[in-house]
């Protein structure tokens, strides 16, 4: 149980208030007792406590969907690359390692893709890319090669309303272009420069 609040903990406050749990299994007879690890049901021994345990998930996903977005800085993520093409491994190390300069500079950042930048909801205007509650002025885009016409035309359409658009090709060139990122906060003592991101 500790370790799962750890990493519920871990992913709320990065952001996210919505949780939907999967791996409930479908019978518990025979063979498939054996084939999902770990076995949710009522052989599992931590079965009674569940109930505690989602009750929590539920409460913080509410609490934090509650509060007042302050991000203003999205970082797009290269689902398309990472799937799609031969330079998969570029498109994920240089998201990798401009999310990791994000948060050295301390600029809180949420992540977008090609749905939410194509969805027919989300709008342009005076310099910010509006999705919901959501108001972004800076997105940052790493290298890509798959990204949708609809979000590229999104972007410059941020650009001429006065958002601004980071792109970075080269990792060596992260840490330069993102001085254009306003910071969220501005703390003495700044971020590591290398967060451990390991459970």
């Amino acid at each position: 149980p500790a370790q799962m609040k750890w990493l519920i903990d871990y992913q709320y406050v990065r952001g996210l208030n919505l949780l939907v749990a999967g791996c409930y299994p479908l019978s518990t007879d025979d063979h498939h007792m054996l084939g999902e690890r770990p076995h949710f049901g009522p052989v599992d021994p931590l079965w009674d406590d569940l109930p505690k345990f989602h009750r929590y998930v539920a409460r913080l996903g509410y609490l934090l969907a509650c509060g007042e977005p302050v991000i203003e800085t999205a970082l797009y993520y290269p689902v398309r690359d990472i799937w799609a093409t031969k330079s998969a491994s570029v498109a994920a190390n240089t998201h990798d390692t401009l999310a990791q300069k994000l948060f050295e500079r301390q600029c809180d950042f949420d992540l977008i893709d090609d749905d939410l930048l194509a969805d027919p909801h989300t709008r342009v205007a005076d310099g910010l890319l509006s999705a919901g509650k959501m108001k972004y002025r800076t997105v940052v885009v790493g290298f890509t090669e798959q990204m949708s016409p609809r979000s590229r035309e999104r972007l410059a359409e941020l650009e001429r309303s006065g958002g601004t658009v980071i792109r970075v090709n080269k990792v060596e060139d992260a840490a330069q272009a993102l001085q254009q990122a306003t910071p969220t906060v501005s703390l003495e003592r700044q971020a590591p420069q290398q967060c451990q991101l390991r459970a």
